[in-house]
């Protein structure tokens, strides 16, 4: 061999020997940065699911392919499971959500194509700086819970991950009774699996399973042979896996006894309730209020074992009188039970108020009827006058007897006023007037009380009214003196007359039990404004509005 030949070939020995120890150091499952997805030339479809029924569409269409995908990929799951998974997936059943591929995510491999074959990308990470939203599909299969990414602007399915899930344990309960009368306990056991007792305790030792008698498939008895606690332990199994699970009951021959005491602090009428007399396990079972009804039972506070209170302040009325809330319980020990209730008697000694004064402030609202009438007849030209009234304002006061809890007799007296308008129109001459008509009101009638015994007493009411009126000076300023200007004075005087009222109010302490009271409220006066011999005559019917302060003895 020539030493050219030689050097050839040596040459090539080593560019070989530096190329494999390259390949040496090349990890195995490189890192793959993707930064676009639905490319033509890789996307795995050329179509995107925008929802679930879409997406189960391309599994259909390319079901050979991605079946094909999942073997390549070299996925530990069913290719079956999958598909039939997304055939069954309903909308928010967790098979099929949104979801969104962030930057730095990656992929045990994520599908594509390659010359228009499935093919399958390893180890990808997504190296683009924004997030694309894409579907997750989660199901489980031999034993793994799978989790696949699919783009939404292609069909690359990628595996995200797989974890092993767990088989449940199966369910396993005890209950055991003690049944006094017959001197017997009652085991019953239950699960999803093979159910078996294993132990059996005694008070002070161990006892024996081969005590128990079975009187059904997983139901036992057991005679008790002293008192005490008794213990019954078992064992559920169901695929491989195993749940233990115990049940006691306390044997006694000692019988239940329910006892409740009550006590009332006057003043703030709340009431202490001890079942500390009670034998065995307490249970407080109702309350029941002055009226009849259910009480609230998160209202009781504990004051200790044994012990409650209960605010009975907002049941109690502002009438005098007794209120009765009455607690009920019951008390169980070793298979016994006991009930009993009690009465606690709240008294209110409140004063019983049987006058009332008030004095207040007196808004008047009349009706807008308005007169146009020719006065006086004949002249010519004619003088025609127009006559309305606008609101006032004024005072009143009234004392009322309370001849029975809800009707009262009153009488009272109100001064009060409204604005009474008159306008000359004679030729091309317009002039306005107006002048105050006082009004003094004296009533007589009956209140009815809705709620006397509540906070706040809402009255209705009617009354017999005298109304006296003042008389209207109107004058009018700039008449030419050919019709007798350049002033000219006109006086109407009104009728007293006697009428009805119809009344509503409410009377507010300003605090419990207090004397003294907010009152108010509203009266209506059938009364009309009839002057000059009727020449002037208005239906003002005034609304009055009151509101003052009033004193109960």
């Amino acid at each position: 061999m020539s030493k050219f030949k030689s050097l050839k070939v040596s040459l090539g020995i080593g560019l070989a020997l530096i190329a494999l120890q390259a390949l040496s150091v090349v990890p195995a499952m490189a890192q793959v940065d993707i930064y676009v997805l639905g490319r033509p030339g890789s996307t795995f479809s050329p179509h995107s699911a925008r929802n679930l029924e879409e997406m189960k569409d391309l599994f259909d269409r390319f079901e050979s392919d991605i079946r094909e995908v999942l073997e390549i990929g070299g996925w530990d799951g069913n290719a079956d499971d999958l598909f039939l998974a997304m055939r069954a997936a309903k909308e928010g059943d967790g098979t099929f959500a949104k979801t969104t591929i962030n930057p730095g995510d990656t992929f045990q491999w994520m599908a594509n194509r390659k010359g228009g074959e499935p093919a399958v990308v390893r180890n990808p990470r997504w190296a683009a700086k924004e997030a694309v939203p894409a579907w997750e599909i989660t199901l489980e299969s031999n034993g793994k819970e799978h989790h696949f990414i699919i783009p939404e602007t292609c069909m690359n399915l990628a595996l995200k991950g797989s974890r092993s899930v767990a088989k449940p344990k199966p369910t396993c309960n005890i209950s055991a009774s003690y049944d006094q009368a017959t001197d017997t306990i009652t085991v019953k056991g239950s699960s999803d699996g093979e159910f078996k007792i294993t132990d059996a305790g005694i008070p002070g030792g161990k006892g024996s399973v081969a005590d128990l008698k079975s009187t059904g498939p997983t139901t036992w008895t057991f005679t008790p042979k002293t008192d005490g606690t008794y213990t019954f332990s078992g064992t559920a199994t169901k695929d491989g896996e195993t749940s233990t699970c115990t049940g006691s009951v306390r044997v006694g021959k000692a019988k239940a006894a329910c006892a409740i005491d009550v006590t009332v602090d006057p003043e703030t009428h709340v009431i202490s309730v001890d079942t500390s007399r009670s034998q065995g396990d307490f249970e407080m079972t109702g309350v029941t209020l002055p009226d009849g009804s259910a009480g609230d039972m998160a209202m009781m506070e504990s004051a200790g074992d044994g012990k409650w209170s209960y605010d009975a302040s907002g049941v109690v009325k502002r009438k005098p009188g007794d209120y009765n809330v009455t607690f009920a319980g019951k008390s169980t020990l070793y298979g016994t039970e006991s009930t009993c209730d009690t009465t606690a008697i709240i008294r209110v000694e409140g004063p019983d108020y049987r006058w009332i004064a008030r004095g207040y402030y007196v808004h008047v609202w009349p009706g807008s009827d308005e007169l146009h009438v020719e006065n006086p007849v004949g002249l010519d030209p004619p003088v025609f006058t127009q006559f309305w009234v606008d609101g006032g304002n004024g005072f009143g006061g009234e004392v009322e007897w309370m001849w029975k809890p809800n009707i009262g007799i009153w009488g009272g007296i109100t001064f009060a006023n409204m604005k009474t308008n008159l306008m000359y129109d004679r030729a091309d001459v317009w002039r306005n007037s107006d002048d105050r008509v006082d009004m003094r009101q004296f009533n007589l009638g009956l209140n009815y009380h809705f709620t006397p015994d509540r906070r706040v007493d809402i009255f209705a009411g009617v009354s017999a009214v005298w109304v006296g009126y003042s008389s209207s000076t109107f004058n009018f300023q700039d008449i030419p003196p050919e019709f007798g200007g350049p002033s000219l004075d006109y006086q109407v005087k009104y009728d007293d007359e006697l009428t009805y009222s119809l009344n509503i109010g409410a009377d507010f302490p300003i605090s419990v039990g207090s004397p003294w009271v907010i009152t108010g409220g509203l009266r209506y006066v059938g009364a009309d404004l009839e002057g000059d011999s009727n020449i002037y005559s208005l239906s003002v019917d005034p609304l009055q509005g009151f509101i003052g302060l009033g004193y109960r003895w």
